[in-house]
């Protein structure tokens, strides 16, 4: 292994350390990742996927080690409201009826005011739980009235969000290759994705 390749290695494994020591030092997170877990594993599994993802391209746009970790941080967290979904409703091997997908609807501000009452060191991560199913467009969910950009970590995990959705294999259908993935997600460059970052994501994959 190269010298640059072995510390690029050693920085990630400091940066995930850093996020799970955030982690640890506000115990309840880890009781409510492991409660998720049980209620729904492949959401924690797409959670840690994100993270990783998020945590690459906050690298690559070159933000300072201590906004990766929290973008980490954040992005390990963005689904924790789904504790709150019935677990029929998140694994169900078909389209959601109209009902179900409201009920999907409610977990980013479920998982922001869960987060609001955790002092997890940052308020990144109850922003990124609220914003990031908000599209680029401002479409999406839930519906916001202000004007106020997003977040740029809220739109990092937006993307990685959809990006791993699709790369897995859910109930409903397999998991799709990677080059059929980036074709889907370039017809949402600059509508559902903010182009600039989604332009950054797609180097990193590519």
């Amino acid at each position: 292994m190269t010298e640059r390749k072995r510390s690029r290695v050693e920085e990630g494994r400091d940066i995930v350390s850093s996020i799970m020591k955030g982690l640890r030092q506000e115990g309840m997170l880890i009781d409510r990742l492991i409660r998720l877990q049980g209620h729904d594993d492949y959401t924690v599994t797409h959670s840690l996927n994100v993270c990783i993802l998020v945590v690459a391209l906050a690298a690559r746009i070159g933000l300072p080690e201590n906004r990766v970790r929290e973008a980490g941080l954040a992005a390990m967290l963005h689904d924790i409201g789904k504790e709150a979904t019935p677990s029929d409703i998140l694994t169900k091997p078909g389209r959601l009826e109209m009902d179900e997908f409201d009920m999907m609807k409610r977990h980013p501000v479920a998982g922001a005011k869960l987060l609001r009452r955790i002092d997890c060191g940052t308020e990144l991560p109850m922003i990124v739980a609220f914003e990031h199913h908000i599209k680029y467009d401002r479409t999406g969910y839930p519906k916001i009235r202000t004007r106020v950009p997003l977040h740029v970590v809220s739109h990092m995990t937006q993307i990685a969000d959809v990006y791993d959705a699709l790369r897995s294999h859910r109930p409903y259908r397999p998991s799709i290759e990677l080059e059929r993935t980036l074709s889907i997600m370039k017809e949402g460059r600059g509508t559902e994705f903010e182009p600039r970052l989604f332009d950054a994501f797609v180097e990193i994959l590519t």
